[in-house]
């Protein structure tokens, strides 16, 4: 394996696990499972309670009540899991990026080393199912895993990135330089 350096430092302050658990739960909030999870809460509880509507005369009252009421106990459940969701990874991401901890990282032409306090991640990068930038960080998930991890977005220089993520950068995630640099291009 070739030896990849560490081109790109970040250390984390105060307010690093707060921004990161934020950026995470944006991405959970609008995950295709979980609101899959959620729609599937709500038939059964509008088939509940338009059937709870026996006094209603009319079959078109139970089969619009129904659905309308149902969204009380699904919004309950999807804040409910959401809620839970946010204790676990602010808690989790409190411990990992406490104020001062560095992170590291490097790319080679076919893989990408990750550096932190718990050790080291060498990813190949056709092993890197997903990268997706969120404002200051960087959500990447691995081929056959479920699991999503969170990086600063510091680690990843834009031209990295955009090699990770297929191609070019949409302009709101380019980084301020290279926005400013593409504009100047534009005008010419």
């Amino acid at each position: 394996m070739d030896e990849i350096p560490l081109t790109n430092r970040w250390v984390a302050s105060a307010g690093s696990a707060r921004s990161a658990t934020a950026s995470y739960i944006g991405f959970a909030a609008r995950n295709r499972r979980l609101l899959v999870i959620v729609g599937l809460t709500w038939l059964p509880f509008s088939v509940l309670f338009g059937a709870s509507f026996a006094g209603h005369p009319t079959l078109a009252a139970r089969l619009m009540w129904g659905p309308v009421y149902a969204l009380v106990p699904t919004a309950f459940v999807y804040v409910a899991v959401l809620t839970i969701l946010y204790l676990q990874t602010s808690t989790s991401f409190r411990q990992r990026l406490r104020a001062g901890v560095e992170l590291a990282s490097g790319f080679g032409e076919d893989a990408v080393l990750l550096v932190g306090p718990s050790g080291e991640h060498r990813l190949a990068r056709e092993w890197i199912a997903s990268v997706q930038p969120r404002g200051d960080w960087v959500l990447m998930r691995q081929r056959a895993s479920a699991i999503i991890t969170v990086w600063p977005r510091a680690l990843f220089p834009d031209e990295d990135l955009a090699r990770l993520t297929g191609g070019p950068l949409p302009r709101r995630i380019r980084s301020a330089e290279q926005r400013v640099e593409g504009d100047r291009d534009e005008e010419q």
